[in-house]
């Protein structure tokens, strides 16, 4: 993913699913090529490039 697109998903009010490594995520915030990211039913909060998230098509989400 790019950063500008990072950056609309984290905005948009509508539901867009984010995964990392297969594991669906929530953009918390961007800083330069970082993003941190909330893993989804784990809570725990991570910085990772953002070149490593992947819209995901929400049938295939965890």
């Amino acid at each position: 993913m790019d950063s500008k697109r990072a950056e609309e998903i984290m905005k948009s009010n509508g539901l867009i699913h984010v995964s990392y490594n297969g594991m669906p995520v929530n953009i918390e915030s961007i800083r330069g090529d970082l993003a941190e990211v909330t893993l989804i039913g784990m809570g725990k909060k991570i910085d990772i490039p953002i070149s490593a998230l992947a819209e995901t098509d929400p049938l295939y989400t965890i």
